[in-house]
């Protein structure tokens, strides 16, 4: 089921590949694998049904293309909206990540986008609010490197001050972007990084998610499309230069290779345990691995271990205040009552669903899944602190 769902997406994204006909495949699992990975409305661009699909997932992979493609509709006006009056009010911003690497997919919408990401100049953070407020954006969460902006029902705009990615070399380097950019044709303020520093920041994006939860198939397809598209036009040297000065040019070097063994026809996918890690992180990563790597951070050795694991529980039985404000407004009025919505939360969740509490609870003492983010994590060359 997964090596057919590599081969769907090369027939939909590469020139000159044809889909074999396959039998006695699993429809529901590639649906619902596919779902996970937010790469569903891409299989629904198809363009003639596997002979052996059911009608009813058939029509479900064209609903999704359908999202997709209103999804990416809606996406693009408020991003040229917002560009336009950032133009306005002399506002230089840089469309990052999904929003300017779309554009090489085939078709737009088949790269998912769950928000707009827009870089600015942190002197300009008030006049953007103002700006954003005016086209009916509230501010929903105002952070250190960003702030996010949402605007009923469906927007949500992060607003990055920096191109922040838990690595000191690469943050210094993206640091100077503005001194590199390149104009956009027809749109005032509005800048592109060049190709090679946007790569050096998707390996590193991608870097950030891998060791703070993981990555799947949707980050790998952006390496693949970059890689058909806009290679042949990078500086190989300044590239392998920044990377291995962030320490990234190992896991770059993985990525590559888990690239082409999951568009390999030939190559035993459920037999890597690297790929089967990905695959089991979905879309985003998962709360498991990023839990996983607070306990490692410290090292594989019991007592760390032990001490990490503790730690996490009680972070996880006793939120911290900010935290709790958020779910309970009676705490964000009276901060002292914290303990009170400790119990609160306890006893709601034990109500409510005591099974996935416990389940909560028991995942810092999960020994195997540890283990697997560890083994993931030094494949990648991630295993070291200093790195990310």
């Amino acid at each position: 089921e997964l090596k057919y769902i590599f081969k769907m997406l090369k027939a939909v994204l590469s020139d000159n590949y044809t889909l074999t006909v396959e039998k006695n495949l699993d429809w529901n699992y590639i649906y619902k694998l596919c779902k996970f990975h937010h790469i569903d409305n891409i299989i629904g661009y198809i363009s003639n049904k596997p002979e052996d699909m059911p009608e009813d997932i058939y029509k479900k992979f064209q609903l999704a293309k359908q999202k997709g493609m209103v999804r990416e509709i809606n996406q693009h006006f408020e991003l040229q909206m917002i560009q336009e009056k950032f133009a306005k009010c002399k506002i230089d911003n840089i469309a990052l990540k999904g929003s300017f690497l779309k554009k090489y997919y085939p078709s737009p919408d088949m790269r998912f986008l769950t928000d707009l990401d827009i870089l600015f100049k942190d002197e300009k953070t008030e006049l953007v609010k103002q700006t954003l407020l005016e086209l009916d954006y509230q501010i929903y969460a105002p952070g250190e490197h960003h702030d996010v902006y949402i605007k009923e029902p469906y927007m949500t705009v992060e607003m990055h001050r920096q191109c922040y990615n838990y690595n000191d070399s690469l943050d210094t380097l993206l640091d100077n972007i503005w001194q590199r950019c390149i104009k956009v044709k027809d749109i005032e303020y509005a800048y592109e990084m060049p190709i090679d520093d946007f790569y050096i920041y998707m390996v590193g994006h991608m870097a950030k998610h891998f060791k703070f939860g993981g990555v799947g198939i949707r980050m790998i397809l952006d390496f693949m499309i970059f890689e058909d598209k806009l290679e042949k036009d990078c500086d190989r040297n300044y590239i392998e230069l920044n990377l291995d000065k962030a320490g990234l040019l190992q896991f770059e070097k993985e990525i590559k290779e888990i690239l082409n063994k999951c568009l390999d026809d030939n190559y035993q996918l459920e037999n890597d345990d690297l790929i089967n890690y990905i695959i089991s992180s979905g879309a985003y990563g998962t709360a498991q691995n990023n839990l996983n790597n607070e306990i490692l951070k410290d090292g594989s050795k019991v007592n760390k271990i032990i001490k990490n694991r503790i730690k996490m529980l009680l972070e996880i039985i006793f939120p911290c205040l900010e935290n709790m404000k958020n779910k309970y407004s009676y705490v964000n009025r009276f901060p002292f009552l914290l303990p009170i919505a400790w119990i609160h939360r306890g006893v709601t969740k034990i109500i409510v669903d005591r099974n996935a509490f416990i389940k909560i609870i028991k995942s810092p003492f999960n020994k195997y899944r540890i283990s697997e983010t560890g083994e993931a994590l030094k494949k990648v060359g991630l295993d070291k602190d200093e790195i990310l």
